[in-house]
């Protein structure tokens, strides 16, 4: 089955135990967590369409997922994987990209992105018992910054939130105590790093 970045349709997780529905993983058809079981650690590969700014925040929110899990849950094996858009990539290349324009927006069997113009990134993800397949989309048409920039959209931050789904946890808008990678919402200038409910979702998840 395919998914795109964040919960399944309102009439699916209806139909799922309140208490399984507001853990904050993504869930199959079926009411289950997804993750990617004993099948670790996940292989990333970078796009040619990634840009030296999106390589290193994503190096950089990798490295601050891996440490805060002490464990090298994800693991970049490839820089520069030739880039097709969409859905087109072998099953097994966990890619991640860079899209604009109708290579974002569009929603046909050949591209399969189906991003929405608010939205900086996108994860779409395979599944069947566990997930199978993750690749990551970067809206670029933002205006986006690896160094802080007060009127930019940070790369790490949204890196390690796209990371997040990845891992296989969904949106968490709860801000007390902290605020959560996985918030749904990020503004200009805004810095996020991990927050405590986060790095305990995945060991949970994983039995790290």
């Amino acid at each position: 089955m395919l998914m795109g970045c964040g919960p399944m349709l309102e009439s699916e997780l209806g139909q799922c135990d309140a208490a399984i529905s507001s853990a904050g993983y993504l869930l199959s058809s079926d009411c289950r967590p997804l993750s990617w079981g004993r099948k670790l650690p996940v292989y990333l590969k970078y796009g040619t369409s990634m840009t030296e700014d999106a390589r290193q925040a994503f190096d950089e929110a990798i490295r601050i997922w891996n440490d805060a899990l002490g464990f090298p849950i994800l693991q970049v094996i490839d820089r520069s994987t030739p880039d097709p858009i969409g859905s087109e990539n072998d099953p097994s290349t966990h890619l991640i990209g860079m899209r604009s324009g109708t290579n974002w927006t569009q929603c046909d069997q050949s591209v399969m992105i189906c991003g929405g113009t608010d939205e900086p990134a996108k994860t779409i993800y395979h599944y069947s018992e566990f997930l199978v397949d993750t690749d990551i989309m970067i809206n670029q048409s933002f205006n986006l910054s690896f160094q802080y920039h007060p009127q930019k959209y940070d790369l790490t931050s949204i890196a390690l939130h796209e990371l997040g789904h990845v891992l296989g946890l969904d949106h968490d808008d709860t801000t007390t105590p902290q605020i959560s990678i996985m918030n749904r919402s990020i503004s200009e200038g805004i810095q996020r790093g991990l927050s405590a409910r986060d790095i305990q979702r995945v060991r949970t998840l994983y039995g790290l």
